[in-house]
């Protein structure tokens, strides 16, 4: 089961944003996680109170995933150059996770494969008009949209989800192993001030963390997925 929630984090790690008429903002996501099975339920209950933050300008993006006992995860993106740097901690230990655009451009067929079907269906959050896009993965999994055209969309690779859906999801959804997730926006902040900007949108890896590439990360999980 922490796979599933570990696969969907890594959905937002190539994402990456920019504004139409804002150039930086902050969106708090509430996520929350449910299952009909008894036995997956009380697994859910773990993750109460869990948050997605993303925050990003011209130059950077940030996406903060808080999931209770489990983890917790930083994504921060360089928009110019394309590199990566994710911060994982838990109760695993604190990893450091480098990437390029380059070590990313695997990941860009299966983002590719995916089929996004955009529906007339309309609904306001937090002010904003939003629009239904269903995304369904080369797996059959099925992500539900609703993504507002005044915030649009930009990721690093021309290929992935991000790119094909016309604007900012301020709620989505997904089915996974039984579990449904949804992440819901409740804040939107057009203006981010100079000490967010220096403390979110740094690079340098903290002390205490085990740095590795996005490809020894990927393998080591593989594997020890394949030994359970």
């Amino acid at each position: 089961m922490k796979k599933t929630f570990l696969l969907f984090a890594l959905v937002l790690v190539s994402t990456t944003v920019s504004i139409a008429q804002l150039s930086e903002a902050h969106v708090a996501y509430a996520i929350s996680i449910e299952s009909d099975d008894p036995e997956m339920a009380s697994y859910a209950s773990m993750f109460e109170n869990s948050t997605l933050d993303l925050y990003f300008n011209d130059d950077f993006s940030r996406v903060e995933m808080d999931m209770g006992m489990l983890m917790k995860m930083a994504t921060i993106s360089d928009l110019k150059s394309g590199d990566i740097l994710i911060l994982m901690g838990g109760m695993m230990g604190q990893t450091a996770i480098t990437s390029s655009k380059t070590e990313m451009e695997g990941e860009e067929t299966e983002a590719s494969e995916s089929r996004v079907a955009l529906s007339k269906s309309k609904k306001k959050i937090l002010g904003y008009k939003c629009k239904k896009a269903t995304v369904t993965d080369a797996d059959g999994n099925e992500l539900i949209y609703w993504y507002t055209p005044k915030i649009k969309s930009q990721s690093i690779e021309a290929n992935d989800i991000a790119s094909k859906i016309p604007g900012l999801a301020l709620e989505y959804e997904t089915n996974r192993d039984g579990m449904t997730m949804k992440f819901l926006a409740e804040t939107v902040e057009t203006k981010l001030d100079a000490a967010t900007i220096k403390e979110k949108f740094t690079t340098q890896v903290p002390e205490g963390y085990e740095v590795m590439t996005y490809k020894e990360f990927t393998e080591m999980n593989g594997e020890s997925e394949d030994e359970e």
